[in-house]
Formats: C-alpha cells, structure tokens, sequence
C-alpha cells in the first residue's frame, strides 16, 4: 500500500514515498481506507524527531492520528460497526498510508451531512476540546471562561463548549482573528495588544490556553483571578508557577484522559444539532506534494486547521 513518510527525521522534505505491506489487525481493531486526514502539530514533532524521548519509533515512520475513512476489513471482536460505514476518529499512527489500523473504540460515524475536511479536523482538537470540561476540570455553573487562542483548532471548540454547557466566555485572540471570534459567540472579545489594559471586568477564575507555546502565559495570570485556574495545552514554565503561588496550574495534551470515543460522539451530536461551527484553515491533495506542502505551512504558523483529502 502507498504511504508518505521519512528514514530520517528533518524539515518538511525528508517525506518520501513508500510502498508498506497492509498491516495485520489486532482483537479489536479495524482496517480503515483513508479518505482525510487532519495534520496535527504533534505529526511535526514527529517529523523533527522530537517524539523520540517518550515514544521511540524505527524508520519508516508513517505518522497521521486524525482520519476519516472507510472500513474494509475487521479484525476479532470488532463488531461495532460493518464494513463500507464510514468513520471518523484518531489512529495510533500511520493516518498518512492508503490503509490505517485503528481500535473500534476510538471511532465514530461519519454523519452524511459532515463535510469530509470538516470531519477530519475533529479529532485532537475536539477530544482535547471535550477532556478541557470533562476531565480536567468541574467547574461550577455559569462561571466567565477565558479561552486565549479562542479561534484555532481547539479553542474555538473549547469556547463553543463552553457557551454550550451556559458559560460565558471571553475569547482572546489576534486583531485579525476578533471578527471570527465574534461568529463564535463570544461574549467578550479581547486581543493580544490589549495586556496593558486588563481591568477587573476582564478578570476570570478560570482561562484555558490554547494558543501555541509559552509566549502568552504572563498574560494568563494577568487575567486571572487570584486563585484561579490556568489549564494550558502548553509547557507551564517554573517562573510563571512561582509568580502565581496561589494558582491552581494545569498541564494537558491529547493523550491524558482517553475519551477519544465518549468526546467524539459528542461533538459529532453538536453538530448534528447545529451547534458546532468547525473551521478548516486549508485543504491539500492526499499525495506526496501534498503531505510536503502541510508540513511547511505548518512549520510557518499557518493559522487553521490543515487538511489531506483524497477526493
């Protein structure tokens, strides 16, 4: 089967095309032809070698967790869906291959009303999104959450949850981004330039960030109350802990509570509902030029979510 990977770790170039067997399935799992597949800052890091430390792989390396696809083969126990449905949810690796194995559990259907780009951005980001309000935290009702970062690929869906379950919610973004997290439902927009002027209004218990690495982080506290809650996606450095004694600080990622299964269905029954607004910042051909092309519009800071689709 084609696949697009590398034998060496390095910038966007080291993809090459690869001809791998069809891969054998365990209890459990399915065999899944790839329709899309969401790229993720993780298969970057992946890329670079960066994973290395806490998830040593051997060349080839295929990476790719979000994808949508078709079932076309199951293994034992695998009897929650039927062969032709087609599926949306997060493989182990190997989302850039022609076939994927994936573990029924971590899947949900496709409603026919779901564009397949769409689909395919729901994920990390919306299990990430989910595990923010059903894992990580319990917040009391009603509360003002801040969501910096609120129109990328996981704040947006942690701000529309969060308008979901009747919170009120202050987006922080970039000038360019204000009128998009208007569309959203924010009800209180701010902007990055505007740290000089946060007042008490502006002030919350609990902010999520998630916005790309450390750099907002000061803003963060200045935001809060406190001894609020400070939940980021991002490495919370030790200076920023000793600044706020009184914060309660909380360090997440995709892969800490496991409710990939529970948090799809979820987002996939907002949505059905009419209730989720799910952005794709760009759509590139499923091909090697393509693959190449993502990975060094993500390397750039593409804003939005980047998509492989192979329709």
């Amino acid at each position: 089967m084609y696949s697009y990977g590398f034998n060496q770790f390095g910038g966007p170039d080291v993809f090459t095309d690869l001809d791998l067997p069809e891969p054998d399935l365990k209890p459990g799992q399915m065999l899944v032809k790839v329709m899309a597949v969401g790229v993720t800052p993780y298969d970057a890091l992946m890329r670079e070698g960066k994973t290395q430390k806490d998830r040593p792989m051997n060349f080839p390396i295929v990476p790719g967790t979000d994808i949508v696809g078709t079932i076309v083969k199951q293994g034992s126990d695998a009897d929650q869906f039927s062969i032709g449905e087609v599926v949306i949810g997060k493989a182990n690796i190997g989302g850039y291959g022609e076939y994927v194995p994936v573990s029924q559990k971590r899947m949900v259907r496709k409603p026919e009303a779901l564009p397949l780009a769409e689909a395919a951005a729901l994920p990390t980001p919306g299990t990430v999104a989910y595990d923010i309000f059903f894992g990580a935290t319990e917040l009391p009702e009603d509360q003002m959450i801040t969501v910096m970062g609120a129109t990328g690929a996981v704040g947006s869906l942690t701000l529309q949850i969060a308008k979901q379950l009747g919170h009120r919610a202050q987006a922080v973004v970039s000038p360019r981004n204000t009128q998009r997290a208007q569309q959203l439902h924010a009800d209180q927009v701010l902007t990055y330039d505007h740290a000089l002027n946060i007042d008490e209004l502006h002030r919350t218990n609990f902010l999520v960030n998630a916005s790309r690495g450390a750099d907002h982080l000061q803003m963060a506290l200045d935001l809060l109350k406190p001894t609020g809650i400070l939940l980021s996606l991002t490495h919370i450095p030790n200076s920023i802990r000793q600044a706020a004694p009184d914060i309660t600080f909380i360090e997440m990622n995709d892969a800490t509570y496991h409710q990939t299964g529970k948090a799809l269905n979820y987002m996939v029954d907002l949505y059905g509902d009419g209730m989720l607004d799910i952005e794709v910042g760009e759509t590139q051909p499923f091909s090697l030029a393509g693959v190449i092309e993502a990975h060094k519009d993500l390397d750039s800071g593409h804003h939005g979510k980047i998509i492989l689709t192979n329709d």
